[in-house]
C-alpha cells in the first residue's frame, strides 16, 4: 500500500542513491548487510540534531542570574519594603493586581540591565 521514494525511506543511505547503484527496499536484505559491519545505527536522528542545538545554545549564566532576580523581585521582603509603598499594591500580604504589575516592571527591568550586563561581558 505504501511506497517507498527514494532518498526519503530509513531503509538505503542517501550516498546508495547518489552512486545510482540499485538500492534494496527489503528491511532483511539491509539488516543482513549492515550487521556484519557496524551492528548498530550510527547517523545521529533529527530529533538528536535538534536537542543538542537547542541545548548548546542556552545562556545558562543568564538564566540562572535571571532565576535569581525572580527569587528576590517575588520575595515577601522585597513586598513589603519597595511594594507597599505605592500604595493599594498588597492585600493581606500578598501583592495585588497592581503590585503584581508593578514587580513585574521591575523583572523586566532587571532582565533588560543583566541582558546589557552579560552581552557586554561586564559579568
Amino acid at each position: 500500500m505504501s511506497e517507498k521514494v527514494k532518498g526519503l525511506s530509513d531503509d538505503y543511505d542517501v550516498e546508495d542513491v547518489e552512486s545510482g547503484e540499485e538500492v534494496s527496499t527489503n528491511t532483511a536484505a539491509r539488516s543482513r548487510d549492515t550487521s556484519s559491519t557496524t551492528g548498530k545505527k550510527t547517523n545521529k536522528t533529527d530529533l538528536m540534531k535538534i536537542s543538542g542545538g537547542i541545548l548548546s545554545n542556552i545562556n545558562y549564566k543568564m538564566a540562572f542570574l535571571l532565576f535569581i532576580i525572580g527569587i528576590i523581585i517575588f520575595s515577601d521582603v522585597f513586598i513589603d519594603n519597595i511594594i507597599r509603598p505605592f500604595g493599594d499594591t498588597v492585600d493581606a500580604e500578598c501583592s495585588s493586581t497592581k503590585g503584581s504589575m508593578i514587580q513585574l516592571s521591575f523583572l523586566t527591568i532587571g532582565y533588560l540591565i543583566l541582558d546589557l550586563i552579560v552581552k557586554y561581558e561586564i559579568l
